[in-house]
């Protein structure tokens, strides 16, 4: 339903509605007022002033009022799976700055290019994670748009926080995954052989060294 904002005039005229005798409950001079709340209101005075009804028409009563547009939501609140994170993709992006300023011109190059290589997918993951946060509150407010404020506001919260929790889960999975093939292809690159000769995986091919 439309809200319109209040006008002197208006805001007037709901205290000369307020003091009337056996109304329902009072309605607010501040804030906004729905279409149908201004319709009443407007009937009730020119029954109890029908002499003012040039004054409380509801075409006068109308005049100056503008449509309500209530605030955007707040944004979810952040998880701490959400803060830790965070903190630890600041962590390494630290770490990764200040190893390109030790580091000789061209290994800088080169390492901050592997820096970027490395957290840019992590980058865009929270990225994905926050877009995907808002779009869904965006999306839940305006499909509730014929419910109340409050209703539109609890339902965008609730609904921006599963969304976060659950990209947070299966983002934290893929990372452990990630890190577990790591893991494994580091393991593949030195084989021991039982007969004290290691066998090195290189560019050269496979090649036997023995050891003691």
């Amino acid at each position: 339903m439309v809200q319109l904002t209040l006008t002197p005039h208006l805001s007037h005229a709901i205290g000369v509605y307020n003091a009337l005798p056996n109304i329902g409950p009072p309605l607010p001079t501040r804030g906004h007022l729905s279409h149908q709340q201004i319709h009443e209101l407007s009937r009730a005075l020119l029954a109890a002033h029908p002499h003012k009804r040039q004054r409380y028409s509801f075409a006068r009563l109308l005049q100056g009022t503008e449509i309500f547009h209530a605030p955007a939501p707040a944004p979810a609140p952040k998880t701490a799976e959400y803060v830790a994170l965070m903190a630890r993709l600041r962590a390494e992006a630290e770490a990764a700055s200040y190893a390109a300023l030790v580091a000789s011109p061209a290994k800088a190059e080169e390492d901050e290019a592997a820096a970027w290589a490395a957290i840019k997918p992590q980058l865009s993951a929270v990225f994905n994670v926050l877009l995907s946060v808002f779009a869904t509150a965006a999306a839940v407010w305006k499909v509730a748009a014929h419910w109340d404020v409050a209703a539109r506001l609890a339902a965008a919260f609730a609904a921006a926080v599963l969304v976060a929790v659950a990209e947070v889960v299966l983002f934290s999975g893929y990372l452990r995954r990630m890190e577990e093939a790591g893991r494994r292809e580091r393991g593949k690159g030195e084989m021991k052989a039982p007969t004290g000769v290691r066998w090195v995986v290189g560019g050269e091919g496979v090649v036997g060294e023995k050891v003691d």
